[in-house]
């Protein structure tokens, strides 16, 4: 009973002691203050303002000075001219010339970018009787010329030139001789041509180039080994004018030295005019067909053996005024025919000093080539 009596009364000491404890005067108690509000706004980047000499970048410290930058310049591009029309374009194509390469359209010279000749093609010529000065009424002499020209090589760009290389081969056969016991029976050309050009932007041109080879009666060829070489000289007055100045150089032949001189003029892609020597000539182009008209001096001394009667040297000369018509059946083939007159022809025979000339009437010619790209 007395425990029991004794638990309450400690019980109700202890709670008695936790009231007193919670109502104790700790002081004005703290006014609340609202919670922070925070709002959020959009982050805007501010445009760069560019840097003027007058406004210089902001330095940080403790570092170098930054280098000032040079305010940029821009620079108007340069007017383009409008394109040709396509047709016209085609045309300056034409007139630059395609076997040459591109070439400037104020460099174009009608003796180096005109297409003269096919790069490969052969050319037969007859030649009807002719009498002589020295031989009795009845007595002739006729001839067969057969020429060709392969183009072995072009090569651009070769030490800061065009080189051209071609094989020819010309042989003349003297169907009838007149019963002339020192006429061969045939002579031959058998030359490598060789042909260096340079060009410059001022419209000159200069050319070297040679022909070494045979050039002998066809039973001697050791006979008649050459090198004829020329130098060459061209101006372009402008892409429809041009000069030719320059001279082929042949030792120990009949007449050493031959000059190279004449003026191009093309006006149009249909006309082109060559007034030159030793060759000129004169083409009218209408689509594939092309008329021309041609004069050429032609004098080229053969190496003979200077046995049995015949002389060491015998030069061929002669006149060639002719014309006719040349057919393009596509771009690899194309055919020519041409006839004309051979005038002041002669046979000039040396031994040692002593000349003797043999004179040819006049006589016709006929002939007939094959060219292309095959």
């Amino acid at each position: 009973m007395t425990s029991r009596h004794l638990t309450a009364i400690t019980l109700l000491l202890l709670f008695a002691y936790g009231t007193h404890a919670a109502w104790e005067d700790t002081g004005v108690p703290a006014t609340p203050q609202p919670a922070p509000r925070y709002t959020t706004t959009p982050r805007t980047t501010a445009p760069r303002r560019a840097v003027t000499p007058q406004q210089q970048p902001r330095q940080a410290p403790y570092h170098q000075p930054a280098p000032q930058r040079q305010p940029a310049t821009y620079r108007q591009p340069a007017p383009q001219r409008p394109a040709p029309p396509p047709q016209q374009q085609q045309q300056q194509q034409q007139q630059l010339g395609t076997t040459r390469g591109f070439v400037p359209p104020d460099l174009y010279s009608p003796f180096l970018d005109a297409r003269t000749e096919p790069r490969r093609w052969a050319y037969l010529t007859y030649v009807p009787g002719a009498e002589t000065d020295r031989t009795p009424d009845g007595e002739e002499v006729s001839l067969l010329e057969f020429d060709t020209r392969i183009n072995l090589a072009q090569w651009r760009n070769v030490l800061l030139g065009d080189m051209d290389v071609n094989i020819r081969l010309k042989s003349l056969i003297f169907i009838d001789d007149a019963n002339l016991t020192v006429m061969p029976t045939g002579l031959l050309e058998l030359p490598l041509q060789v042909d260096w050009t340079w060009r410059y932007l001022n419209g000159l041109s200069f050319q070297i180039g040679a022909r070494p080879g045979f050039y002998a009666d066809a039973e001697a060829l050791g006979d008649g080994l050459a090198v004829p070489f020329h130098t060459a000289f061209y101006y372009a007055v402008n892409p429809h004018f041009s000069w030719l100045l320059g001279a082929e150089v042949r030792l120990d032949w009949n007449m050493p030295v031959m000059p190279l001189v004449g003026l191009g003029w093309e006006p149009s892609e249909f006309f082109r005019l060559i007034l030159a020597l030793p060759t000129t000539t004169a083409v009218l182009q209408l689509g594939p067909v092309g008329i021309f008209g041609t004069a050429g001096w032609r004098t080229t001394t053969y190496g003979m053996s200077g046995e049995d009667g015949d002389p060491e040297q015998l030069t061929v000369e002669d006149i060639k005024l002719g014309g006719g018509v040349q057919i393009a059946f596509g771009e690899n083939f194309n055919m020519r025919l041409e006839g004309g007159l051979l005038v002041n022809r002669s046979l000039i025979a040396e031994t040692g000093d002593v000349e003797d000339t043999l004179d040819l009437d006049e006589a016709p010619y006929f002939s007939v080539a094959f060219g292309g790209s095959f």
